[in-house]
């Protein structure tokens, strides 16, 4: 009978998880990024959007993870219903001792929250300072002697409703042989497991778009 519920509660929590990232799809899509160009005479614009989750795994390790943890949970949970009398009895005996320290439990676990938050931030900020060498994500044309004179990292939350955040990396670049810059590839699939990047350009007033892929990571014109 336990079998029974415990899939029972499985497959609700399986449909509520879907439910919610199709809820919050069209506005923080896994495995899609996208970027924004400019050239105009020597200067070179590039902003590169992402969701934050990409920065430390892909979407199908995060979703495996929670529903692995799920699963563990209520089999935890029902495998103690054979203990639930000895458990009551235990947890009377000490109920006293407890009510004692449950302020300080209350300040150790807010402590313990603000110092996880603090190491979430240090580590977001370490990694996406890793980014300012551009070819992690793409490489311009060698013979166009580009040089990097501005760099930028910033998160921006997706929407009120939730807590999905995506990364926006702004890259300036100087060229000094800017007419010899005719193309730009994208290394990121060689580093984050992405379906596509969808680029929009402006090259000297001439508006290009394109879906780039693995197989063709290259955009030129």
């Amino acid at each position: 009978m336990k079998k029974i519920i415990v899939t029972f509660l499985l497959s609700i929590a399986s449909v509520s998880i879907n439910a919610e990232e199709q809820r919050h799809a069209s506005a923080h899509v896994h495995g899609l990024n996208n970027v924004e160009v400019l050239l105009s005479n020597n200067q070179l614009n590039v902003t590169y959007k992402m969701p934050i989750v990409q920065l430390n795994a892909t979407h199908d390790d995060h979703e495996e993870h929670h529903e692995d943890g799920l699963f563990a949970f209520i089999t935890d949970l029902f495998s103690h219903d054979d203990h639930d009398e000895h458990n009551e009895e235990h947890h009377n005996d000490h109920d006293e001792h407890h009510n004692d320290h449950e302020e300080h439990e209350g300040h150790d676990e807010k402590h313990h929250d603000e110092h996880e938050n603090h190491d979430d931030k240090r580590h977001n900020q370490e990694k996406l300072a890793e980014f300012k060498d551009n070819t992690e994500l793409f490489v311009l044309s060698s013979n166009a002697n580009c040089h990097i004179a501005d760099f930028d990292a910033e998160l921006h939350s997706v929407s009120t409703e939730s807590n999905h955040k995506d990364v926006e990396l702004t890259y300036k670049f100087d060229c000094s042989n800017s007419d010899k810059l005719n193309s730009i590839e994208f290394t990121a699939f060689k580093h984050f497991e992405l379906d596509a990047i969808f680029v929009e350009a402006i090259i000297n007033h001439h508006a290009i778009s394109k879906k780039i892929t693995s197989t063709d990571s290259k955009m030129a014109w």
